[in-house]
């Protein structure tokens, strides 16, 4: 039997030299690991790559043990060293302080493959270059050869920017919307330097950053529902998330904003008595929609999973709807199939369409669900939902719409497999009305039978049968006493 995970530990260390202090003993401390066990193995593991910075992916379990492995060092280091810098530049945006080459990107790339979300060494090039802006921006302008692959829209955009030029904020802001190249809300990375130094404790600033929590689910729900509202329709919502800690809170302030019923009960409740609640009150009340938000969960959590089965199984829903993240990738796709395979959701809203450059996720989960792509999330606001286009989607993702993209209705749906086919036995002949029923069985088992079982003689052909058979079956299952 597998062993139950505690918890997943992700942490950067250098090779052969990691210690017990920060960052690993920080990391690893609350859950009471042994570790100088794992910072000898590390150190055994990486001896060889002195110098670099290897990441390490700690799996421990609920016994307080561990297994780990080991990843390619994060390109943003490879970067460094193919330029033959120590550290990166303060103000990467006014100041270049190295360069690479095309060779030494597609050496990494190489390297970094396994560890990335790409399907060729073509794609995994452009997430180094991608991801890692700040290292390759000038070589990719300044010394981009004439065959780089780029639209038209990027190459009009891209004759606007004067690379040594500071811009005002006003300007920047005015400049990149005269950029933008997507049919979307695109994001803005925004760099301030307020000057002040984290040395001194006057000087330190102290921020809350909120962070995306999954995938958007919950936001999407109020999104749909703020549509459905302005559409004149009656709303109520179920809190059947019971599981995640402030997500009744979250729905409520949510339909507090749009002033909505809230179906809710505590954390750890029954998460289909509350579905099935909300159901309820909306017939009692004469509401026109339900919507009802779940527990995010992996697919590989077993007990989620058997969950969200019996929330459908008591709800019995007209629409199940899977909600996806654009920039998860193949996870999201994973997570698309074995959703499909428990719950047979009948179509699929993706967040964060707004920051996702290649689409790759909703081309997979349409194929390997056979369902639709109905809306894309573009946004944070309650607007920012639009239905799922495919001639947008093609002309943000390959800057063109010539290309044949068969329809959901000429996608092959699978098809059921057909039940096998049980043969019946063969009845055993009966006997010929002119032949002996009793033909084959000795008559101290013709005797015995009817003394045990205290039969008459047969007085009828169809009694005399019906007692030989009889008398077979008794043979047959060892002469049972009674």
């Amino acid at each position: 039997m597998a062993k139950k995970v505690r918890a997943i530990v992700k942490i950067q260390l250098p090779a052969g030299e990691a210690t017990p202090a920060p960052p690993l003993g920080p990391a690893l401390g609350p859950h009471a690991v042994n570790i100088m066990g794992f910072v000898k193995e590390y150190n055994s593991r990486t001896a060889n790559l002195s110098g670099t910075i290897i990441p390490a992916h700690i799996t421990i379990f609920e016994d307080r043990s561990f297994t780990f492995v080991t990843k390619s060092p994060p390109a943003s280091a490879m970067l460094k060293k193919s330029a033959g810098l120590e550290k990166g530049s303060e103000n990467p945006k006014l100041n270049k302080v190295g360069s690479v080459t095309l060779s030494q990107i597609q050496e990494i790339a190489k390297t970094k493959i396994t560890d990335l979300n790409s399907p060729d060494e073509a794609a995994a090039i452009e997430i180094i270059k991608g991801q890692h802006e700040v290292w390759v921006l000038q070589w990719r302008i300044d010394n981009m050869p004439s065959t780089t692959r780029h639209g038209k829209r990027y190459q009009e955009a891209s004759k606007l920017v004067e690379r040594q030029k500071n811009y005002s904020p006003e300007e920047a802001v005015e400049l990149a919307k005269q950029t933008a190249v997507a049919k979307f809300d695109e994001s803005i990375e925004l760099h301030i330097n307020t000057s002040a130094d984290p040395r001194h404790a006057d000087q330190q600033i102290r921020t809350v950053a909120t962070l995306p929590n999954g995938t958007g689910k919950t936001t999407s729900l109020a999104k749909i529902a703020n549509m459905l509202k302005n559409e004149k329709l009656s709303v109520v919502i179920a809190a059947a998330d019971t599981y995640r800690a402030g997500a009744i809170e979250q729905l409520r302030e949510h339909t507090n904003r749009l002033n909505l019923k809230i179906i809710a009960q505590n954390y750890g409740s029954d998460p289909a008595a509350v579905a099935k609640d909300a159901v309820l009150y909306a017939k009692s009340h004469k509401v026109d929609c339900v919507l009802v938000d779940t527990a995010g969960r992996m697919q590989t959590s077993s007990n989620l999973m058997e969950q969200i089965a019996k929330i459908t199984k008591v709800v019995n829903p007209d629409m199940k709807i899977f909600v996806g993240d654009s920039l998860a990738g193949n996870d999201t796709v994973n997570q698309a199939r074995e959703f499909h395979k428990q719950v047979k959701f009948d179509c699929s809203i993706l967040t964060k369409s707004d920051a996702d450059a290649r689409g790759g996720a909703a081309l997979s989960i349409v194929k390997v669900t056979s369902s639709p792509i109905i809306y894309v999330g573009v946004g944070q606001e309650y607007d920012d939902i639009v239905k799922f286009s495919k001639q947008t989607f093609l002309e943000n993702v390959f800057e063109s719409t010539d290309i044949d993209v068969p329809s959901l209705s000429e996608i092959k749906k699978p098809q059921p497999e057909p039940e096998p086919v049980v043969e019946e036995p063969e009845p055993e002949p009966e006997p010929e009305d002119d032949a002996d029923p009793f033909e084959g069985i000795e008559t101290d088992d013709i005797n015995n039978y009817a003394d045990l079982y205290d039969v008459p003689p047969p007085e009828t052909d169809n009694e005399a049968k019906k007692l030989a058979n009889q008398i077979r079956k008794w043979i047959q299952d060892g002469r049972p006493k009674p």
